[in-house]
This record gives C-alpha cells, structure tokens and sequence, in this order.
C-alpha cells in the first residue's frame, strides 16, 4: 500500500506549453514559443506558473509582476481549473479519448506529452478564479479544502483548525519541496483509522462537479464495516442500464466498479484530502 501512496505522489506529467503570442516580444517567422516541463500530477498547475514565466522572461513584453494574475491555461478548448490537482485535470480532458490509456505496450514504447495552452488577458474566463495574492492564496484554498475534507473524514474541522502553526506550514511545505515522508506524518494527524466518511469529488467533463460523502464504517461500533463501492457511488446518480457504459479515472487509473471507495480513498487519495474521481461515459 506505501508502494502505491509513493508511486501516486511521485507520478508525473511531461507537459508542453504553448504561450499567448500576445505575451511575447514577436519571434522570427510568427513561430510558437514552447515550453516543456515535468509537473507532478498530484499538485495544482498554479504552483508552477512564476517558473514558467521566468524561463521565458527575456521574451515577455512585461514584467513578470504585471502579467502572472492575467495567465490562465487551456487544453482541448477547455479552461483548467487551478484549483483542481494536475492528475485530475488531466483524466477529465483527455479520458475522453479512445486512446487515452493505450495497451502496457504502447505505454512502454513512448512518452506522452500533453500540449496545453497558457492564455492571457484582462477578461479572465467566468470560471478561473483570479490569484491575486499569489502562495499565499493558493495555500489558503488548499487549507481549505483540508478543512472540509477533515470535516467529512471525522465530523468536524477541528483536527486541521488545532494544528500547531509550525505543523500547518510545514504540511505546505511538504506540498512545494514534494517530501512524501513529511505529507504523511501531518496528515496522519488528521485522518482517523476508521474515517466517519470518504470525502469524494466527483469530475466529469462539461459538468458541474459533485462533492460525493461515503459513508464506509460505523465509528461507534468499531467491528462493523460496510463496503461502499465505486458500483455504489454509480448507482446513486447514474441510471442502472448505462452503468456498465461508465469508465471511472483516479489518478490517471481505470478503477474497477466493485473497488472499495475505502480501499481506493486509502492509497489514491489526493494532496487537498479528497478522492478525486473522474467519470467517463464511454460512446463506442
């Protein structure tokens, strides 16, 4: 199981990205400027963003300050989300394609590449929440997200709102630095052995996310455990016939319907505390 949680936060996406031409000084011949990076799948796009824009620095008309609250990022003519983990953006765009997880060969025999877009403007899309405050506003949302799932995993919020200060920045910093050891040791803090509720979150592209509770044990009767399963999770919002037509996504995985929600949410769980679960209604 540690295996799989270190494979989870270790995996990573090779990642091309197109820039705005309007961000740029012009290049010879009107050619793209492309970037290529590494980013780990279990962590937010935004993080990464003043990286970016400082290797393209001496092609940028301004000032790294005046431009980094108006660059958004797009794929397939879809905006992605910053505040949805990088893994999962992924599975919901790309998921959709016939191709997207090939055969263990073909997977063997090249590397990926998803080829994104960073836009930029003053008129932000309707559903990309602006960073005006940098970090430190990414960090408050993801402390927040902490805070919800916490009150889903054990009735109330009160495990993440007492950490110790020192703890809570340090759980952050185990995010940046991406120390998979010092993650664990915080969040083991926070999450009982026998959770009250998974905290899901159900993707599926075009479509409103839904916050998904499964209810997986009875924390007064600590012998009795009831297996929620993915099946379970389909049934309450999908009818019964089209089922067996659904492909669920975690973590770039095709997870089985009969898995244990409480099985998948122990390994595969994400940085901000939820289970990330992507649906894809298959066509063919």
């Amino acid at each position: 199981m540690d295996q799989v949680r270190r494979k989870v936060w270790n995996g990573a996406l090779n990642i091309q990205i197109e820039i705005d031409k309007s961000l740029i000084i012009a290049k010879p011949e009107d050619k793209s400027l492309l970037i290529n990076v590494r980013i780990p799948m279990d962590s937010y796009m935004s993080l990464y963003t003043d990286t970016i824009l400082n290797r393209i620095k001496h092609f940028l008309r301004r000032d790294i300050v005046e431009v980094i609250t108006y660059v958004w990022y797009e794929a397939n003519d879809h905006v992605l989300l910053w505040n949805l983990p990088v893994g999962t953006l992924y599975d919901i765009i790309k998921g959709c394609e016939k191709d997207y997880l090939g055969t263990e060969d073909e997977r063997d025999s090249y590397i990926k590449v998803w080829k994104i877009k960073m836009r930029y403007g003053a008129d932000l899309p309707a559903n990309h929440i602006p960073i005006i405050n940098g970090l430190k506003q990414i960090q408050a949302y993801w402390m927040h997200q902490w805070k919800q799932a916490s009150f889903l995993l054990n009735g109330s919020s009160k495990r993440v709102m007492s950490l110790h200060m020192n703890d809570t920045q340090l759980f952050w910093d185990s995010v940046i630095n991406r120390s998979l050891e010092l993650f664990e040791g915080i969040r083991s803090k926070i999450i009982d052995k026998v959770p009250r509720n998974i905290p899901i979150i159900i993707h599926e592209i075009e479509q409103p996310d839904r916050l998904y509770s499964s209810k997986d044990s009875n924390p007064d009767k600590a012998d009795t455990v009831m297996t929620n399963t993915i099946g379970n999770l389909l049934a309450e919002y999908y009818d019964a016939n089209s089922i067996c037509d659904i492909k669920v996504l975690c973590q770039g995985i095709v997870v089985p319907h009969d898995l244990s929600l409480s099985l998948l949410y122990s390994v595969m769980s994400s940085f901000d505390g939820f289970l990330h679960i992507v649906i894809i209604l298959r066509t063919d």
